[in-house]
C-alpha cells in the first residue's frame, strides 16, 4: 500500500468550509483506480491540515497524481488555503482499522 500525504494552512475561521470542500470530492477521488481510503487531520488553533489518501500499489499512486492535483487545488482555491507540501509514502506497517 502507498500513501500520498498533502499538508495545508488555512484561516482558522475557514477549517469548517475547507473539510466540507474536500467532502464534495469525495467521489471523484474514491472512483479512482486503485484508491483504498482517505484521512482529513485539522489542527483547529493552528489552521493546519494534512490529507492522507491510500493506494493499493505505486503505479495507481502515480496515476492518480495529475488528477489529484486538479482536485486540491479545487478544494483549496475557495477557502484561502496553501498547499504546504504533497508527498508520496511506502506503508511499511499498518494496524487497527482492519489492517
Amino acid at each position: 500500500m502507498y500513501a500520498r500525504v498533502s499538508s495545508y494552512t488555512a484561516p482558522v475561521s475557514r477549517l469548517d468550509e475547507m473539510a466540507a470542500d474536500f467532502e464534495k470530492v469525495q467521489d471523484a477521488v474514491s472512483s479512482m483506480d486503485g484508491f483504498q481510503g482517505a484521512y482529513l487531520l485539522i489542527d483547529r488553533a493552528s489552521g493546519k491540515a494534512k490529507t492522507v489518501t491510500l493506494w493499493s500499489s505505486a503505479e495507481t499512486l502515480r496515476a492518480s497524481v495529475e488528477r489529484a492535483n486538479q482536485l486540491r487545488q479545487q478544494v483549496t482555491s475557495t477557502t484561502s488555503t496553501t498547499i504546504d507540501s504533497v508527498e508520496n509514502y511506502e506503508v511499511a506497517s499498518q494496524f487497527g482499522l482492519g489492517g
